[in-house]
């Protein structure tokens, strides 16, 4: 009787089971697959939003900050126009009224004398008069200068009243909060695309050549122990430290020379105690590098060029020499102007000692050599006009700082290999070696000379210097005194300024250092400028890229561009600080209200001043006429008591009606003792031995002269530190809109593809994996049914009598092929052989299985430790959060926008995929929970399906056993 068929529940439910789990695996990494393209997108989205904030410092906030800059400079000049200006009306009021008024005494005492007592002496009051009204147009003039000093700088400060609203404390927290996620935005992209980046490893025969010039840090052609402490003081590269380095250079010197040559290097850099640090280096290179490319491209005033010119050289000496070559040539070449030329040297001077250059090497040394082994007589001539007080001073440098300049750039045009012939003319002139010629100098003689150079230039300079300054001190004192050289101006500035002129007191000379920093640069060094940021700027982004082809990442672990975000903001808010009190509405309005205060009361207190002045002269007239009468009572010539005395009484209503519009208005003192009236004026016109003034008998005047004088010197003292300060914000600015558009432009350029490739080949691994892993359930479900009866199931196996028939057709061709193929299936797969080989193949499945699980719980792993890695970042998972943020940007940078603008900011967030928390958080969940779920069952179901097999395997042969023995009655 044949075996029943039966339906292999226990296979089913495994092989169901299995192909369930399977099919979850398949789903959650393809999930996963989803994220990380939803990740590629996010960090395409970042890298926009990073680009367009560098697009806006640069365009916006850079070229504002350059026109307040311009604006403020020409503040500097029109205020000290002003205060000279103002000084100059004082000056001329006093010359052509106070003077009249104290030459009034004169004129009236003689009027006796030249008409007997029929004379008026209100005539001469009468033309101090007249002179006051006629130095009116003056004073209009020095009003309207006012006036357009105040009409010039408003913009500048409505600007910065806009940033005092603008940069709030809200909006500074908003700034650097950005900084705060990009930095982690970046550092959570590059851990996984340093795990998924298919080029990670490449370039690195590129990477050695580039690198090795930056650990060679004194440029000698070998890496020393010296060196590597000092790559890792520049770099902060804490790993080779201290003896690290001494460690490193032993285990790795190969000839034991105690240096690593060029052949030596790979090995060291390959050491695992200093991983990536090549890509560090270099990285940390470019950075610097793109910033200075940045700094070159905002300048505009030949002190920026000149200065970041410098910071160019810093860099590229400990780079490429062919470089400095280059840029050396263009600057002694005669393509650039000589007083540009002479700028960069005094910077390389003044910039010797700067902490942050990139190298051990003399850098000035260098490029003053290069300078003059290419143009020697070039170089000397533009030492020499360095040397002179009159560039210097007209460049703006501080005096106090040239002759130790000089000094040190003669010290470097010495060192260069034609020194001797090429600075024989200009030391005969610093030595003073009269008519002597240079041929009549021996060599031993020459040498003194060359090494006695920079002292002697420091010497000849420092007294052009002081002869300078004494005669810029002395010209000072004597315009101070002839704008206040007679009696009547010094007591018109005593009594409307204090004896304190507009132009006394302040910081001129600061305030002219400025304005002669402030001139703009050349067209054609400008043009050189242009050229050299694109330079740098190409030269940065080729290091950027390279470095992300050998580590996948677009940033490395210490760059973190948030501390330069906060200095930026910090050195900003530190010149509103300063300018706060002038450029709120408030302030402005102050000061509009201060110019019309002057207007309205300036001219009133000068003509009080004058009056004042006038009684006084006529009260000491009224002295000497009492005088008089007293020496003629007793007995003093009446002849020439007669010449003194003068008919005073008659007029003194008329001199009353003068100076106060009537009789009944005229001052108390006026009508009882006229020698009260005599306290009017100012107590240094007093005859010695005058008895006190009253305070109550003075004539008073405003303080608007005071104010306008304190308000203007005060304006003088803020204006340069508030330019100085622009331009360090200027700065900041520039370095941040550079080392933001060379990382994001990094990302932009690999981020989105290098998470697309891995996505696509991520999720077709899975595809593939389940394509085997699926047939072959299916095949042993197929098992279960074929031995448990169905599909034919096992048979008695027939043996041969038919002789053999060679295919003829394709088809039977076809036939004959899987016959041949599936032979042992169908008549050996009861041997024993057979079933251990099944099942030798069963645990090799499930043990990639349980691998396959075990690697999915470390990804698992990282999968949650990039998701709390976001949970303290709310503007990675809140829609509100980051529109807020975007907004406040929007509000500070009014250019700002994401990618091209094809979507407002309310829903940027939304459409570039920002909230990367979100998107990893939404979907990873269910990712761990689908493949480690899934790959855990699908292993222990692959497991018992090995037992099962093997019992399959056993009722098939015991099918077929049955089978045959029904076979064998029948025969």
């Amino acid at each position: 009787m044949p075996a029943e068929k039966e339906i292999p529940w226990c296979t089913v439910f495994l092989c169901g089971g299995a192909l369930l789990c399977h099919t979850m695996v398949l789903v959650g990494n393809i999930d996963t697959s989803d994220t990380v393209h939803a990740v590629g997108k996010s960090a395409d989205g970042w890298a926009a939003v990073g680009i367009s904030v560098s697009d806006s410092l640069h365009v916006e906030l850079d070229a504002l900050l350059a026109n307040v800059t311009v604006q403020l400079t020409d503040a500097i000049n029109r205020t000290m126009q002003t205060q000279q200006m103002l000084d100059m009306v004082l000056s001329m009021v006093g010359s052509t009224g106070t003077d009249a008024a104290f030459g009034a005494m004169t004129s009236v005492s003689l009027l006796q004398t030249a008409s007997g007592e029929g004379g008026n002496p209100m005539g001469a009051v009468m033309e101090v008069v007249t002179k006051a009204l006629a130095a009116l147009p003056h004073f209009q003039q020095g009003l309207e200068t006012f006036q357009n000093m105040l009409a010039h700088i408003k913009p500048a400060l409505l600007q910065v009243g806009i940033w005092v609203n603008t940069f709030a404390d809200k909006v500074q927290a908003t700034v650097e909060s950005f900084g705060t996620t990009m930095d982690r935005v970046q550092k959570i992209m590059d851990q996984l695309m340093s795990k998924i980046s298919p080029t990670a490893g490449e370039g690195e025969d590129l990477m050695l050549h580039d690198t090795f010039n930056l650990f060679d840090t004194d440029n000698n052609g070998w890496i020393e122990v010296l060196d590597l402490q000092n790559c890792a003081e520049l770099y902060a590269l804490t790993a080779v430290q201290g003896n690290s380095a001494i460690d490193l250079v032993q285990r790795y010197d190969a000839d034991e020379d105690g240096m690593i040559s060029k052949e030596e290097f790979p090995a060291l850099v390959n050491d695992e105690s200093i991983t990536a640090i090549m890509a560090t280096v270099l990285r940390a290179y470019a950075k610097r590098l793109s910033q200075v490319a940045g700094n070159v491209a905002a300048s505009r005033m030949r002190d920026e060029v000149a200065s970041t010119v410098v910071q160019y050289f810093q860099l590229v000496v400990s780079k490429n020499l062919t470089k400095v070559g280059w840029v050396s040539n263009m600057l002694t070449n005669g393509t650039l102007p000589i007083e540009f030329t002479a700028d960069v040297m005094a910077e390389l001077a003044l910039q010797k000692d700067d902490p942050n250059v990139l190298t051990t090497a003399d850098v000035g040394k260098i490029v003053i050599g290069e300078m003059m082994t290419l143009e020697p007589e070039y170089t000397m001539k533009a030492l020499q006009l360095l040397s002179t007080t009159e560039h210097w001073n007209s460049e703006g440098f501080n005096p106090e700082d040239q002759v130790a300049v000089v000094q040190q750039v003669t010290e470097w045009t010495i060192s260069g290999p034609e020194a001797v012939d090429s600075l024989k003319k200009v030391m005969m002139e610093l030595i003073q070696v009269g008519e002597h010629t240079s041929e009549q100098l021996d060599a031993d003689h020459m040498a003194k000379v060359v090494a006695g150079m920079p002292a002697a230039a420091a010497r000849l300079t420092a007294e052009r210097m002081r002869a300078y300054r004494q005669e810029v001190h002395q010209q000072r004192v004597d315009a101070r005194k002839q704008l206040f050289r007679t009696e009547g101006q010094q007591s018109l500035l005593v009594q409307l300024l204090g004896g304190v002129s507009f132009q006394d007191g302040g910081i001129p000379d600061m305030a002219k250092q400025v304005l002669r920093r402030g001139v703009a640069a050349r067209p054609e060094t400008l043009l050189f400028a242009k050229w050299l940021s694109a330079n740098a700027t190409s030269t940065a982004n080729r290091f950027q890229h390279q470095c992300f082809n050998y580590t996948g990442q677009s940033s490395s672990p210490l760059d973190a561009f948030n501390t330069q975000i906060q200095g930026m903001v910090k050195k900003i808010s530190g010149f509103i600080t300063l300018m706060k009190d002038y450029s709120t509405p408030a302030g402005i309005e102050k000061l509009e209200d201060l110019v019309s205060e002057f207007a309205t009361k300036a001219m009133d207190d000068v003509f009080t001043a004058i009056k004042n002045m006038i009684l006084g002269t006529l009260n000491q007239v009224e002295g000497a006429v009492n005088a008089t009468k007293d020496a003629v009572a007793n007995g003093l010539d009446g002849q020439k008591a007669n010449l003194i005395q003068l008919p005073m009484h008659a007029d003194m209503s008329v001199a009353r009606r003068l100076m106060y519009g009537s009789d009944s208005d005229a001052h108390p003192a006026l009508h009882g003792d006229f020698a009260s009236a005599h306290t009017a004026l100012m107590r240094q016109v007093q005859p010695q031995g005058a008895p006190p003034i009253p305070e109550d008998a003075m004539a008073q005047v405003s303080d608007v002269w005071v104010k306008v004088s304190t308000m203007l010197r005060e304006v003088q003292e803020m204006l340069p530190t508030a330019v100085d300060l622009l331009k360090f914000a200027r700065k900041e600015v520039s370095s941040v809109s550079a080392t933001l558009d060379s990382l994001f432009s990094t990302l932009a350029d690999n981020g989105k593809d290098t998470f697309d490739q891995a996505a696509y080949l991520y999720k077709m691994i899975w595809v593939f994996y389940y394509y085997i892993v699926m047939p072959l359930t299916l095949a042993i479900l197929y098992y279960g049914f074929w031995a448990s009866g169905y599909f034919g199931g096992p048979k008695a196996i027939e043996e041969e009598t038919e002789e053999y028939e060679p295919p003829q057709t394709f088809m039977e061709k076809c036939r004959c092929c899987c016959n041949a193929c599936c032979n042992c299936c169908r008549k050996c797969h009861d041997l024993q052989i057979c079933f251990w080989s099944f099942i030798v193949l069963f645990q090799i499945i499930v043990l990639l299985l349980f691998v396959i699980s075990i690697v999915f719980m470390v990804l698992s792993g990282v999968k949650v430790f990039v998701g709390s890695s976001c949970a303290q970042i709310y503007i990675l998972g809140d829609t509100k959060v980051c529109t807020e943020m975007l907004q406040m940007l929007s509000n500070f940078l009014s250019t700002f926008k994401v990618g091209n603008g094809e979507v407002p900011l309310s829903m940027a967030c939304e459409h570039h995929n920002l909230k990367t928390c979100t998107v990893i958080e939404s979907k990873l969940l269910t990712s761990v929970l689908l493949t480690v779920v899934g790959s855990f069952v699908a292993c222990v179901f692959s497991f018992q399906l090995i037992f099962d097999t093997a019992m399959l395997h056993e009722r098939a042969r015991w099918r077929r056993i049955i089978a045959e023995m029904e076979v064998q009655p029948e025969k």
